[in-house]
């Protein structure tokens, strides 16, 4: 009898510490309870299969217009005035025939580095009744307004501007202009999701959103162990949800107009499955982040000088020509 007591309880002991495994995996994958080291043995477990899986091979469908050292020694430190901008962008359109344009910056406040907003007060004041003075002003006062040129060269392009939400931390204030929300919130109100929300934001100002296509944010949300494993696709704030920049260049090269959202119901409750861009599907979690796709490490696409486009010294004239182009930094003290 004591035997199979024995037996008993030693079978009984091994079924609880089962179940009392598999109810700790089950509260931790269905975010009820989570232990920071089972996400840390995920994040790693990824980070091995990406190591595994990369493909590796440059992807010459995408080029970055790098602000890189040879840029600011040339051009100068940034930012730069914002009629190099649209000399650049111009050059980037006209001369290289590109096809979607991303802006990894943002211009939150106008350029006032022509001088024009003195002299027009000098127009306006001592030299109001100086003919020749107010002809010549007249004559440069175009050139002279950096803002509009830029303005000017972002439309009628397929351009997607970049900004920022910021946290709490960061401060609840407003500068510059959102883009039109991607995802009306009405649209989806009848399904239960989450999703990360800004408290503020960093934009362009009023004149550069409304001249381009549209705007994008470029957010990332760094694993505890600061690594950048997922983006947010959307973002929401007051109510209406926002593409990132990534999304809005994706959307744009595949010819989509909307986005929108994928769910799976079952027994009446809704669960976030994809996002939608054309017919194209992609998976995201419950917070709308997708996992970034890493193709390898630097150099897995093309670079090109920011200096280089400018003049152009870009020696294939194909070289750009209908890529996807990110305009960024590798320069020191700018990322």
């Amino acid at each position: 009898m004591s035997k199979r007591f024995a037996v008993i309880k030693r079978h009984a002991l091994r079924w609880l510490l089962s179940l009392i495994i598999l109810l700790f995996f089950i509260l931790h994958a269905t975010g009820i309870v989570e232990w920071s080291f089972i996400n840390a043995l995920e994040h790693k477990a990824y980070d091995v299969r990406l190591e595994l899986t990369m493909p590796n091979p440059v992807d010459n469908r995408i080029v970055i217009v790098d602000i890189d050292e040879k840029s600011l020694s040339e051009i100068g430190r940034w930012p730069w005035n914002r009629s190099v901008i649209a000399r650049l962008i111009d050059q980037l359109f006209d001369t290289y025939q590109i096809d979607v344009l991303g802006m990894d910056a943002v211009f939150p406040e106008p350029d006032e580095s022509s001088g024009l907003k003195k002299l027009q007060a000098l127009a306006q004041g001592p030299l109001k009744d100086a003919p020749v003075f107010l002809e010549r002003l007249k004559s440069i006062e175009k050139t002279l307004d950096y803002d509009g040129l830029l303005a000017q060269s972002l439309q009628n392009r397929r351009i997607v501007l970049g900004y920022a939400f910021t946290s709490a931390q960061d401060g609840t204030s407003e500068a510059g202009q959102l883009p039109p929300p991607t995802i009306p919130m009405e649209k989806v109100s009848a399904y239960h999701f989450s999703y990360r929300e800004g408290k503020g934001f960093a934009a362009n100002l009023p004149k550069f959103q409304a001249s381009a296509m549209t705007g994008g944010h470029f957010n990332s949300v760094p694993d505890p162990d600061g690594i950048v494993r997922r983006v947010p696709l959307l973002f929401g704030y007051k109510g209406q949800l926002y593409e990132s920049l990534s999304l809005a260049m994706a959307r744009i090269a595949l010819g989509a107009d909307e986005v929108g959202l994928e769910f799976y119901l079952e027994n009446g409750q809704s669960s976030l499955e994809n996002l939608l861009v054309g017919n194209r599907a992609i998976p995201v979690d419950e917070e709308l982040q997708a996992l970034i796709p890493y193709r390898g490490k630097w150099g897995s696409y093309p670079y090109v000088s920011a200096t280089d486009v400018l003049q152009g010294r870009v020696e294939d004239p194909n070289f750009l020509k209908d890529k996807i182009v990110l305009f960024g930094t590798t320069a020191q003290g700018l990322r």
